[in-house]
């Protein structure tokens, strides 16, 4: 399909994370049979929207009231299991959560082993969560070279170009050991799982992988870009809360100018969470600023 590699699906791209680091990441593009089963005037119609996708994301950024509206267009043109057009390409705040782990995490200085490993001997490296990691999985994969085991978790249909992109960028120690990334298996040294948030979520996340409360205790849950859908920020939430009742720090990035970001803050706290700011990126290629708070839960609660 060269009109997606044109438009920056569908293909393999370098993101830049530190000074000597950078990792290549793939789009996640499924079904490519319903494009060409359309009509052609509907191709057609397709092409111009994606390449509109293009240009209104380079000149307006990824979080951009056009965009949106765009891929909310662009959705409906297309059968669901077509492309995920949210979480296809990486996004801003993905990049900036990356940046800000590779700078802030120290590397563990456990061996890398995978979850049922880690299972069996109960201590080991930390774990990390990601939630909604989309098709990039950026945030995990630097976990993952920092040492820690990533969960990387999403809907359906961003779990194969996510395991794709883990496998890609392994650190070399899980490479010599020969330890895959894996699908809802406990036996890679890192995951890839389907997680619907709400309330329950962590604790079925658990039976999935086996890991006890002691895993997640003092384990880092991730998100960048996930405070955006008003529909979605309850059952966030309370995943969140989950995550900080085991006693695990959360850290998300958002873009700035979001708007339901001070709503979600202000009812975290209501419902006895920590929120701290933990600082800002406005890195010129990003073309927005990315705020990032923890969460946890208070002393006092």
């Amino acid at each position: 399909m060269d009109f997606l590699k044109e438009i920056g699906f569908a293909d393999w791209r370098s993101v830049r994370i530190g000074e000597n680091l950078t990792v290549r990441v793939k789009s996640g593009v499924s079904n490519v049979g319903a494009f060409t089963a359309m009509p052609e005037k509907k191709q057609e119609l397709v092409k111009k929207t994606f390449k509109a996708i293009k240009r209104v994301r380079q000149e307006e950024g990824a979080q951009s009231e056009a965009l949106a509206a765009l891929l909310k267009f662009a959705k409906a043109l297309l059968p669901p299991d077509f492309v995920d057009l949210v979480g296809a390409v990486p996004w801003s705040g993905g990049i900036a959560l990356a940046r800000h782990l590779d700078s802030t995490l120290h590397a563990s200085e456990e061996a890398p082993c995978t979850v049922s490993e880690l299972v069996g001997r109960g201590k080991g490296p930390k774990i990390a969560v990601e939630l909604g990691c989309g098709a990039a999985a950026l945030p995990s994969i630097i976990c993952q070279r920092k040492g820690f085991i990533p969960i990387a978790t999403d809907i359906e249909d961003c779990l194969p170009a996510a395991r794709e992109n883990l496998e890609t960028n392994l650190s070399e120690v899980c490479k010599q050991r020969g330890l895959p990334a894996t699908r809802e298996s406990s036996n890679g040294c890192a995951v890839v799982a389907k997680l619907e948030w709400g309330k329950g979520s962590v604790t079925a996340l658990q039976k999935l992988l086996g890991l006890s409360d002691e895993h997640f205790r003092n384990c880092l849950v991730v998100g960048a870009d996930v405070i955006y859908n008003p529909e979605s920020s309850g059952v966030l939430l309370d995943t969140v809360e989950e995550f900080c009742n085991f006693g695990a720090t959360v850290l998300f990035a958002t873009k700035s100018r979001r708007q339901l970001l001070p709503s979600f803050l202000a009812q975290a706290e209501g419902r006895g969470m920590k929120v701290v700011e933990e600082g800002r990126c406005s890195d010129e290629d990003l073309q927005c600023s990315v705020v990032f708070h923890s969460f946890s839960r208070s002393p006092s609660c």
